[in-house]
């Protein structure tokens, strides 16, 4: 595989949104008698963490949040893009930056945090650079929750054991790819549903054009383009060379064949780290992580 490799190119960013006028009704409550706003989101497993920063804010300002968790990304976003500018919109939900926030900013269906956002900047260091994922026109939307990287997390029991290095170039990574499948072992997890499925198809995108990968997200090329349809042909060559293994749904799958290390491999968002360690990992002797050499 050719192209640059960027540290930040596939870099997922959420935040916290607030639907336009949900939180008005409540600027009067104090920490004696704290209000619970539902929190909204696709990520059912950090429900507990939710929960914990929602009762911190109601014990300093009076108004808090308990996790609304949706199990399917797909069905999620559905449910927010439809109910956006209803009275059934959630008053705080997460989402994503950038071509997924534009357009309910432009139905009018999210509160202007730009006056908070200078507040935040000069009083608590919000990063502006962070915070200018959630511009929009000079203006501000939403509230850093998370920012994370694509990273490939491995299994350093397999890697050990078959004397394997973190590779640095792709040579080295399609070598470490042939020794686990003549030992048997599956390189890498392979999840497939409705976004998912469709990581490494960017990740080898971005390697080999990244401004083909930007007009993609933005619209301006079709996926019948020469550059995408070039990235397809590579992620086919990969699957047919036997580097996936048997597809599973990200919705449902648990991570026991890394864990076990049937699976010696898994290219996924820094954020999930905890699914592994969760399992009985441990970061930094079975767990490592490396990103994506070129």
């Amino acid at each position: 595989m050719t192209g640059i490799r960027r540290k930040y190119a596939l870099g997922a960013t959420a935040s916290i949104m607030a639907l336009l006028g949900t939180l008005t009704p409540y600027a009067t409550a104090n920490a004696s008698s704290p209000t619970y706003l539902a929190l909204a989101n696709d990520k059912s497993t950090w429900t507990t963490q939710f929960n914990a920063i929602g009762k911190v804010l109601a014990a300093d300002d009076g108004i808090g949040w308990t996790a609304n968790p949706y199990p399917s990304t797909a069905d999620y976003q559905a449910l927010v893009r439809a109910a956006a500018t209803t009275s059934k919109s959630p008053a705080l939900f997460t989402w994503w930056s950038g071509q997924q926030l534009d357009p309910l900013v432009q139905a009018g269906a999210v509160a202007n945090l730009t006056a908070d956002v200078k507040v935040w900047e000069a009083k608590y260091g919000l990063n502006p650079g962070v915070e200018k994922a959630y511009e929009v026109n000079g203006q501000y939307y939403g509230a850093p929750l998370y920012s994370a990287d694509w990273v490939v997390f491995y299994n350093k029991t397999d890697y050990a054991k078959y004397n394997l290095s973190v590779p640095t170039t792709w040579a080295q990574l399609a070598s470490n790819v042939a020794v686990l499948r003549s030992k048997g072992i599956s390189p890498f997890t392979y999840n497939v549903d409705d976004w998912a499925g469709f990581i490494w198809f960017e990740q080898i995108l971005d390697e080999q054009d990244p401004s083909a990968y930007q007009a993609l997200v933005n619209g301006q090329i079709s996926y019948t383009s020469a550059p995408v349809v070039a990235a397809m042909n590579e992620w086919r060559t990969l699957s047919n060379d036997g580097w996936f293994a048997t597809p599973t749904d990200i919705d449902t799958a648990t991570p026991t064949d890394l864990v076990n290390g049937s699976n010696a491999m898994i290219l996924i968002g820094s954020w999930d780290e905890a699914s592994f360690t969760g399992a009985g990992m441990v970061a930094g002797k079975t767990l490592g992580a490396f990103f994506m050499p070129r």
